[in-house]
């Protein structure tokens, strides 16, 4: 019973290091260092699309149907 007793606190020690590394490490890798990790929802140069291109995307846009059912709510 005292093997038992030691295996849980090993397992449990190790299963607290993954949480642990899991909440402070994982959100310092996930951004570079030096860059904006902000949620910036406008990107700084956006495409503007004239003539053909816009008409082409425009129509595809319309026909798609859960764009149909997003107009329709």
């Amino acid at each position: 019973m005292e093997l038992n007793n030691k295996i849980r606190k090993i397992s449990g020690l190790f299963m607290m290091m993954l949480v642990v590394s899991m909440v402070l490490v994982t959100p310092t890798l996930a951004c570079p260092a030096g860059t904006n990790c902000g949620s910036d929802s406008v990107p700084a140069n956006p495409i503007q699309l004239t003539g053909a291109d816009k008409d082409k995307m425009l129509s595809t846009a319309l026909s798609d149907s859960n764009v149909k059912n997003i107009k329709s709510n």
